[in-house]
């Protein structure tokens, strides 16, 4: 069997922290952000990041803004962060 076909797909440094890269570009943004602004403005492709957005929001990190693809920064994170302060 030749070796990459056995060998696993390691993400790279920026995968790994592209959820801290979006939750900065949203909490620096004064207006919602539209996962396709946020695309444009990481240069990312567009398959990746609607499954990072969606985890987040999951999560509780980001919150949806009016429509379903814009998102804005959650209170809780915000609350969070007052705290570190």
């Amino acid at each position: 069997m030749p070796m990459d076909e056995t060998k696993e797909e390691v993400p790279s440094m920026r995968d790994c922290l592209l959820p801290i890269l979006i939750i900065e570009e949203l909490v620096k943004s004064d207006k919602p952000m539209a996962v396709d602004n946020m695309r444009n403005k990481l240069g990312i492709g567009k398959a990746m990041l609607p499954g990072q957005f969606i985890a987040l929001a999951e999560e509780g990190f980001i919150e949806s803004y009016g429509l379903q693809t814009t998102y804005v920064a959650s209170r809780w994170l915000a609350t969070l962060s007052m705290d570190v302060l």
